[in-house]
This record gives C-alpha cells, sequence and structure tokens, in this order.
C-alpha cells in the first residue's frame, strides 16, 4: 500500500477545467434545458399525464430576460 505524501484534506479542490469551459457547459446545458421545456409545450395534455407530468406544471415560462437566447 502507497501512502501520499500529502494528506487528502490538503489537496486543492479546484479543477483543472478552465473557468471558460465551465461557464461555456452551463450554457449548453441550459440552452438543453430550453429546448426540452419548448418540446414539452407542444405536447398533448393527455401525452404529459402519460410521461408522468402534470399538464400544469410541466413548463414553466421563460422570463423575459432569457428570450435572447
Amino acid at each position: 500500500m502507497t501512502s501520499l505524501s500529502h494528506p487528502v484534506s490538503s489537496l486543492s479542490r479546484r479543477s483543472a477545467t478552465s473557468p471558460l469551459a465551465v461557464v461555456l457547459g452551463a450554457v449548453a446545458r441550459w440552452r438543453d434545458d430550453r429546448r426540452a421545456r419548448l418540446a414539452l409545450a407542444r405536447l398533448d395534455d393527455h401525452l404529459l399525464r402519460d410521461i408522468g407530468l402534470a399538464p400544469s406544471g410541466a413548463v414553466q415560462p421563460l422570463p423575459s430576460r432569457y428570450s435572447a437566447f
């Protein structure tokens, strides 16, 4: 068994990923989520019930400040 030269608690918690890559990943996820919400908005109520979503709570309207994306 090998021992660490530094205790685990002293290891850096910073990721090797650049901050720009993290932001770009978050934007991509947000856009995918938005596409999913828009696709769900087009489904009929009976289809939403079939997949376990209530028609009234399935899609929340997007705030106008996000309409640029």
